[in-house]
């Protein structure tokens, strides 16, 4: 179980998104390596007791040689275990502290949100305000190119009109003067031979 611990310690990451300061780092890396170490100790004690254990067998009172060398590992064992109960403490409290710090900020940084919430909210309204009078203008101002349109080609519309009606007119002032001049000269051919002496 504390090898479990221990491993699980030492593996995780300082925790997701903590920031501690160079000191409280310092700590945790000290802490990590005790870790380290007491895993070892308890791996080098394991390995000792099981060496004198069997070593016992060649003694004639096993049985006491076998239980001084349990007591002597039991011993030595709870000495590893209470050292990394206050790196294990040390760590929780670096921990804990940091956690402390972080939620601070963070009620410091909502709060600063929420004070800011206002002034954003107004410059929002002030964007939208801004942009509808954009649209607003340059829909005003296609209405009126339209209707400048509109008036420009009634106007082009109505000169060519009278520019027709006036080449008309004088189409048929020139019809109707040549016309004329047709019947003079028809009325003077013929009233020409009246006139003329007989022979």
């Amino acid at each position: 179980m504390a090898a479990f611990l221990t491993a699980t310690l030492c593996a995780a990451p300082a925790s997701a998104g903590a920031s501690y300061t160079p000191e409280e780092q310092q700590t945790l890396d000290t802490v990590r390596a005790a870790h380290q170490l007491a895993e070892t100790e308890r791996h080098t004690l394991r390995d000792t007791y099981e060496r004198e254990e069997q070593a016992c067998y060649e003694k004639i009172l096993v049985n006491q040689c076998r239980n001084e060398a349990r007591a002597n590992y039991t011993r030595q064992i709870q000495e590893v275990r209470m050292r990394e109960n206050a790196n294990f403490a040390e760590e929780r409290r670096i921990r804990q502290q940091a956690q402390r710090r972080r939620e601070q900020e963070q009620a410091a940084q909502s709060a600063a949100d929420s004070a800011a919430l206002p002034d954003r909210a107004a410059a929002v309204i002030e964007e939208r305000a801004r942009r509808s009078e954009k649209i607003t203008a340059a829909r005003a101002r296609k209405e009126d190119e339209a209707r400048n349109g509109a008036t420009k080609r009634q106007e082009q519309l109505r000169k060519q009109a009278e520019r027709a009606a006036q080449h008309e007119r004088e189409v048929a002032e020139k019809k109707t003067a040549a016309e004329r001049r047709t019947a003079d000269q028809k009325s003077r051919e013929l009233a020409a031979p009246a006139t003329a002496p007989a022979n």
